[in-house]
């Protein structure tokens, strides 16, 4: 069986001459114990044995001198390659160290030498330094290198270029760059920075490392790492590595955790926000509840709840925008979500950009996430901007469109069927097929390093897939692109289930006690006065250890339901809601945050004895969300 077996490595052929034979024993006794690793070979005429024994038939021979040997450079002047080691007596004569120095030979005395010591020589002597290389093969090892390197002399001229150099630099052959200043495979910026400086500082320490841009024969410049090492004759050796990959992935990572770390503070940011709309919109119902119709004050109270309102929906688009929000379907219509952007889609376009609508009177409903659609809408309003520097025309269109055998929309990949096409069309610059095939690519950008990320299109194409649509793109280049988002048709105009906002307040009444356990002051009161209001008797914590001194008071069924805050300081609603099962399992749940990319809704944690409800949240909200809970009707995720 071959299998992993390795093979032995080949005998070192071993050419012996002892003229004379006087050292055959000695000789013998270094050999007794290497169990085939040497292949042995005697001779005992020097002369004859120069001239004609040794070469390409052994890898080393073993000179022994005695002292009545006559010495003569004829040993290794004409096999100068071949490797030879001197075996001398304890009075070795002068001219034989003489002759071993002008030869670069070893060699070695027999007083007290081990076969240890004559391994190690003749090692050395078979696998030769580089300084043994003849110049052809230290040529041939250096253009081997996938590294570019140059030899330069003291004053930064190139001497010696390699065919990475070469390829690196767009030259045909290395000797197109000889007598060039290695300064000048610089980019601008860095010729004295770095060029000059690397020789400077290699010069003073011995070797320099660093990054830099070069700049190829055609004008393009790249990324690159140098390494700078001084030489004994004052010229210097760089070494070179083409790091655009590298510096792509480091600008890659980079952009993903700037993005990343934006959507954290967007997250903290909206949840203090949200738990401030909270209070102003619970404030604002309850103002419009105890209010006749006929009251002047009512037009002021409707202003503010229609004002959080506003203020709400632009905290979910943030959250969505920073990726730190859960999809949540309902059935849309297109036409009404373009309307209530548009606005803010006038903002992110320049003045010299006109902005117009082309919308399907009765368009069919989808069923997606209305932030997420939002944020693909953004994205390519945006992509559509920067394709128009000059100014132009961007319009926004909707349709319906029956996917089948040919006709709109069948090459798109889709299964047949009725789906809704939203369409974003410019008259901007355009794109070539191939920056069309690259476009979803997560980080691909055609935009300045600064002023794009790559990606929007791929976090588009993955909000759109997930609700089993499509992208398709039409682009001429100095024509103008369009964008069409396809998404499943789910329902006819006018099937659309009313929203909260249309909804009236619909207070449901009870007469179970409630723990309210949150740290914003503001929306503790009103949480309580709600509950009040409606027959519910309220216990107060303002953070989760006080909410466990009082649940530890209790015994169990004398809390019906803890309503807590999942944010909070020194205990949080999670850890809170777990203790809490501990000491009132027959208790309910209801968690609360402004911050739904929360734990506790990821995981999927919800039981039937526990439910989600987003701030800012009606008092419609709040009073389903608690009498559903407390009357087992199924109860939602997040109301």
């Amino acid at each position: 069986m071959l299998g992993n077996t390795i093979a032995a490595p080949p005998s070192t052929r071993v050419l012996v001459v002892d003229d004379g034979g006087s050292h055959v024993d000695q000789i013998k006794s270094l050999f007794a114990n290497s169990r085939g690793r040497y292949k042995v070979s005697w001779a005992f005429d020097l002369a004859d044995t120069v001239q004609s024994t040794y070469g390409n038939e052994h890898d080393v021979c073993l000179l022994a001198i005695a002292d009545r040997t006559p010495v003569s450079d004829r040993v290794t002047e004409e096999h100068v390659d071949f490797p030879v080691i001197l075996l001398t007596d304890r009075r070795t004569r002068p001219e034989v160290y003489e002759m071993a120095a002008r030869n670069r030979l070893k060699y070695l005395s027999f007083d007290g030498v081990r076969t240890a010591d004559l391994e190690f020589a003749m090692k050395r002597s078979i696998h030769k330094p580089l300084q043994d290389l003849t110049n052809d093969q230290q040529s041939v090892a250096l253009d081997a290198a996938l590294d570019s390197i140059a030899i330069v002399d003291r004053t930064g001229v190139i001497i010696f270029a390699n065919q990475a150099l070469a390829d690196m630099y767009g030259f045909f052959n290395p000797s197109d760059v000889l007598n060039t200043d290695i300064r000048l495979l610089f980019a601008d910026e860095y010729v004295n920075a770095v060029g000059y400086a690397a020789m400077e500082a290699a010069r003073a320490e011995g070797n320099w490392q660093g990054e830099a841009k070069g700049l190829r024969q055609n004008g393009s410049t790249f990324h690159k790492e140098v390494t700078v090492q001084a030489m004994d004759d004052g010229g210097f050796v760089f070494v070179e590595r083409d790091a655009t990959t590298t510096h792509e992935l480091r600008a890659q990572l980079f952009q993903s955790q700037k993005t990343e770390g934006i959507g954290q503070l967007a997250g903290g940011i909206v949840h203090d926000f949200n738990n401030l709309l909270a209070a102003v919109m619970g404030y604002s119902q309850l103002g419009l509840i105890n209010i006749d119709d006929d009251d002047p004050m009512r037009g002021y109270f409707e202003e503010i709840e229609k004002a959080a309102e506003r203020a709400a929906l632009l905290t979910r688009r943030l959250l969505t925008f920073s990726s730190k929000t859960i999809a949540e379907p309902e059935v849309v219509d297109l036409n009404v979500l373009i309307t209530d952007i548009k606005d803010m889609l006038s903002r992110l376009i320049s003045e010299d950009i006109e902005l117009s609508t082309d919308l399907e009177n009765r368009l069919n409903r989808v069923e997606v996430d209305p932030g997420q659609i939002e944020q693909v809408l953004v994205n390519l309003t945006v992509n559509a901007r920067d394709a128009m520097p000059d100014g132009g025309q961007l319009t926004l269109r909707t349709e319906n469109v029956v996917i089948g055998s040919g006709g709109k929309g069948s090459d798109t990949g889709l299964e047949p069927g009725s789906y809704v096409v939203l369409a974003v069309e410019d008259n901007g610059t355009g794109m070539s097929d191939e920056v069309r095939e690259h476009l979803f690519e997560t980080f691909f950008t055609t935009k300045d390093e600064n002023a794009g990320s790559g990606l929007g299109l791929s976090i588009c194409s993955g909000i759109v897939d997930q609700f089993g649509g499509t992208i398709d793109v039409d682009s001429v280049l100095g024509q103008g692109s369009t964008f069409r988002v396809y998404l499943p048709s789910v329902a006819a105009p006018g099937e659309t289930a009313p929203s909260d906002q249309q909804q009236a307040v619909e207070i449901r009444q009870g007469h179970e006690t409630v723990l309210v356990v949150e740290d914003e002051n503001a929306v503790r009161r009103v949480l309580s006065q709600v509950l009040q209001q409606n027959g519910y008797t309220v216990i107060e914590a303002s953070n989760g250890k006080e909410a466990l001194k009082i649940a530890n008071e209790l015994r169990d069924g004398e809390i019906d339901l803890l309503l807590t805050d999942v944010v909070m300081p020194v205990l949080g609603g999670r850890a809170l809601a777990n203790e809490f099962k501990g000491l009132h399992p027959s208790a309910k749940i209801l968690y609360t945050s402004g911050y739904t990319d929360d734990e506790t809704v990821r995981s999927g944690s919800l039981d039937s004895n526990s439910a989600f409800m987003r701030k800012p949240f009606t008092l419609s909200t709040l009073s389903q969300s608690v009498h559903a809970l407390l009357t087992d009707q199924p109860p939602s995720r997040a109301a």
